[in-house]
């Protein structure tokens, strides 16, 4: 998650982000931590690193949804 990116402070569940991209969020690192299959009520924060899975197109959407905000 890029510094100003639409999608830094909120939570997985407000994103709906599977709805919208078909993608599976996995994990998130976030500095020398690692979450695990993380809860919808999990936010986002700048520098975070989103590991996704699902179908190539649907990764494709979810890049885009995590820099731009929307697909």
């Amino acid at each position: 998650v890029s510094k100003g990116s639409p999608v830094s402070g909120r939570s997985i569940a407000t994103l709906m982000f599977r709805k919208k991209t078909g993608a599976t969020i996995i994990a998130i690192e976030r500095g020398k931590e690692t979450f695990t299959s993380p809860d919808p009520d999990f936010t986002l924060k700048a520098s975070d690193i989103v590991f996704i899975t699902g179908k190539k197109e649907n990764i494709n959407k979810a890049i885009v949804y995590l820099t731009e905000g929307d697909v």
